[in-house]
């Protein structure tokens, strides 16, 4: 029998923290070790696995510390004035309160600012926006990029910086002067580089020609392990007294290959409309309405492709034993240099991954789910 009175356990969909987040002890140890020493590390993952979530529980434990930790979202930026904005704004929130932010205006930057209160009455709730012209823009961001560097130097303490979507900041032209910036930062600063276009990042950070060139410590975020979900899921079944076994929880997060969210959503759905023991078949149920919810999305990733990625895609999906076999690339009517070509395009654009062993994956295992019941492989 359902319960009425439980609020579904699963979150998904957007920053999960708390008691929603599930697993990530390891890298979280791991990151808060090299923040501490002042390590710059780029942290990067495929869409919907949890980058983010698990960038704000690292936050929220080191400001729990009493750490400086501040956030900033370059992807809500649409040019380098915005984001001069959002990186200003995010240093005053970690100030901790209103006239310390105006206190530091004046002291650090020296230009006008306009300010105003969101929701009156609540101090934490502020903007800032930097009335700067168009020739003082390059002065303005050296200026606040230096922020947290001079905070840190003066009150001696470590300030530790997360910039999420930092791919975003070479379409904005801002690469070469931010490296310059950051390289003279030293220790006083950690700073935590991430994002989810892993083409672009491991460009940006890989290729000999870009300024950020092996300037940093990384850390790929892979799936969740199946030991870390399943007291996870099967505590929250349990608060419905609905039972789950370890083997069907295995099914679930290698269907899901770990991925936060598609193991959440699969869930989401299960526990909202099995009862008693969940079946297999409950699963298969599940599972058809996750996929309906998401056939838009993945119709539109479908569409985006070029006939030959397409073509690639669905030789990805078939599971071949050799990728360029002549016979598989016969039925396609492809030649193996277009199949290379193909796939470096799904590569470029985070459909397809490289894994272990130099063979390659989708980055959403349920858009191969997709394919294979829509598209079809031969």
């Amino acid at each position: 029998m359902k319960c009425k009175n439980i609020q579904n356990p699963f979150v998904f969909g957007g920053t999960v923290a708390g008691s929603d987040f599930c697993g990530r002890e390891k890298e979280l140890a791991e990151l808060k070790k090299d923040a501490l020493s002042g390590q710059n590390v780029l942290v990067f993952a495929s869409r919907r696995y949890g980058k983010t979530s698990m960038l704000e529980v690292f936050r929220e434990a080191r400001k729990k510390e009493g750490l400086k930790c501040m956030y900033v979202d370059v992807s809500r930026a649409l040019d380098t004035p915005q984001f001069v904005d959002e990186y200003f704004n995010a240093f005053a929130r970690e100030l901790g309160g209103v006239e310390r932010a105006i206190e530091t205006i004046k002291n650090k930057l020296g230009f006008g600012l306009s300010f105003s209160i969101k929701q009156p009455g609540s101090p934490m709730d502020f903007a800032y926006s930097l009335d700067v012209g168009v020739k003082e823009k390059q002065v303005s961001l050296e200026q606040v990029m230096t922020l947290p560097f001079s905070y840190a130097k003066k009150e001696k303490e470590l300030f530790i910086v997360i910039i999420d979507e930092f791919q975003e900041t070479a379409k904005l032209g801002i690469e070469a002067k931010l490296r310059s910036i950051f390289q003279t930062h030293g220790r006083n600063v950690a700073y935590l580089f991430a994002g989810s276009k892993k083409s672009i990042l491991l460009q940006m950070f890989g290729d000999k020609g870009r300024p950020f060139y092996q300037s940093v410590k990384t850390m790929h975020l892979g799936g969740i392990p199946i030991r870390e979900w399943r007291g996870f899921i099967s505590d929250r079944f349990a608060l419905a007294g609905k039972k789950i076994s370890n083997e069907l929880i295995s099914k679930i997060v290698t269907l899901a290959d770990g991925c936060p969210y598609l193991v959440q959503h699969l869930c989401y759905v299960l526990w909202d409309i099995a009862t008693g023991t969940i079946k297999d078949d409950d699963l298969n149920k599940a599972l058809d309405v996750v996929l309906a919810r998401e056939d838009y999305q993945y119709g539109m990733s479908w569409d985006m492709l070029s006939l030959t990625q397409q073509k690639m895609a669905l030789i990805l999906a078939g599971e071949p034993e050799e990728l360029y076999a002549k016979d598989t690339l016969t039925q396609y009517g492809m030649v193996a240099s277009a199949a290379q070509k193909a796939l470096a395009g799904l590569w470029m654009k985070d459909v397809a991954d490289r894994i272990e062993g130099g063979k390659h994956t989708f980055q959403d295992p349920f858009f191969k789910l997709w394919l294979l019941r829509n598209k079809g492989a031969r």
